[in-house]
């Protein structure tokens, strides 16, 4: 299976009970990148009344990598402050060079800060961590990327760890920003709780 459709090429899972089976997800591979985007201290952001801003830029760099990958497709997850891509090896240029677009995007239209890395999937091989992807058809139109083997966890604490962070950090210069937002948009639509308040629970 050529490397650059890993993703287009594992079977679509239609039954929901599917994604609870380990046999149906397949180890990404270790010539792919992890590419990573978060808000700095999103939370004070979020209180401050910016939580659209946040919400905003958290999907700007998947429209931008999308749109660079054309016809190759690519798992994402969409976290709310940030998002996280995988892509081959013949993408990395364009996530890099989306990334710091998306920086930019950030800090000029919203005052937000990112951080922004792209990681190897053999990295976290090497670490002891999985990354395993499966496909779900959720309606006729959209297939959503699921993960499990905790190597997005990893990923995500090399992001942030001041030790690890430089050694994946994307930094200016290193390539020239670059980046298509043609699409992104985001719809807000308030939806009032019968009791005055909503709770959304999490569990990992």
């Amino acid at each position: 299976m050529p490397s650059t459709q890993f993703y287009s090429r594992l079977p679509l899972l239609t039954d929901f009970r599917a994604i609870s089976r380990a046999e149906n997800f397949a180890p990404l591979p270790e010539d792919w990148h992890v590419v990573m985007s978060d808000v700095r201290n999103s939370t004070v952001a979020v209180q401050s009344g910016q939580y659209k801003n946040v919400n905003t830029v958290g999907a700007a760099l998947i429209t931008a990598l999308l749109n660079a990958a054309g016809a190759i497709e690519i798992p994402f997850i969409f976290e709310g402050d940030g998002s996280t891509l995988c892509v081959p090896p013949e993408l990395l240029d364009d996530a890099r060079a989306a990334l710091l677009q998306t920086r930019e995007l950030a800090q000029r239209s919203f005052g937000l800060d990112l951080r922004i890395a792209t990681i190897p999937v053999a990295d976290i091989a090497a670490a002891g961590s999985s990354i395993r992807v499966a496909r779900f058809q959720v309606s006729e139109h959209y297939v959503q990327a699921l993960f499990t083997g905790g190597g997005l966890a990893h990923a995500e604490r090399l992001l942030k760890d001041p030790a690890s962070a430089p050694r994946y950090a994307v930094v200016p210069g290193s390539v020239a920003p670059r980046g298509n937002f043609d699409g992104l948009e985001c719809r807000w639509q308030d939806i009032p709780s019968p009791h005055g308040e909503t709770v959304s629970v999490m569990v990992r």
